[in-house]
């Protein structure tokens, strides 16, 4: 990290948590109000990379290492991730963060299309879904978290009108979607069915 979240602090409502990030903040119609919001400031990171380990990593997964170019030994990439909302129903057992899309700067050399494809093969797709999505992904306001192909099932999913990904532990526990919508990008995580939280995501106001 560069640097670290300015500040974190609850909000009262929805409504507040918009005036504190000065950002557009929605919520599901269909589960009333959260009962805690929290509000994180915004923060910088930096990532520098083993090109070495990290085609050792893709190899290790079937996944061929050479889609990762040889001009990305020891290049950076700045990241810049914006005041994010977190809301928590508890009762539902879901929750909800939202941002504005994460600035993603990477070398002029690299092409970040390539790099997002690697990552959803790693994450357990298919050479064709991982081209295809990462096509329609504009990886310069994307961030996607390595999980575990042991610890997950991905696929892709439509979340009001948008392509997203959604993730399903291996034990069925626990379900969660990304995806991105008007230079915003929403994460809801809970125990419901990928189905039930699509029919959550869709109802966000």
């Amino acid at each position: 990290m560069v640097s670290e979240p300015a500040y974190q602090q609850q909000a009262a409502s929805m409504a507040e948590a918009a005036s504190l990030t000065g950002a557009a903040t929605l919520a599901p119609r269909v589960l009333g109000e959260p009962d805690a919001i929290y509000v994180t400031g915004a923060a910088q990171g930096r990532l520098t990379v083993d090109l070495n380990s990290s085609r050792a990593i893709m190899r290790a997964a079937g996944v061929d290492p050479g889609l990762l170019p040889d001009s990305l030994e020891g290049a950076v990439v700045d990241v810049t991730i914006y005041p994010m909302v977190a809301a928590n129903w508890t009762d539902a057992q879901i929750s909800l963060m939202q941002s504005d899309s994460p600035l993603v700067d990477y070398p002029d050399d690299v092409n970040p299309v390539v790099l997002g494809e690697a990552l959803l093969q790693l994450l357990g797709m298919t050479e064709t879904e991982a081209s295809r999505l990462a096509a329609s992904i504009d990886w310069t306001n994307t961030l996607l978290f390595p999980v575990p192909e042991n610890a997950a099932t991905f696929s892709e999913v439509t979340v009001q009108g948008s392509s997203g990904l959604a993730l399903s532990s291996l034990d069925g526990t626990h379900t969660a979607l990304m995806w991105q919508k008007d230079g915003r990008v929403f994460i809801l995580e809970g125990t419901e069915t990928v189905r039930s939280l699509v029919r959550i995501a869709n109802s966000l106001r």
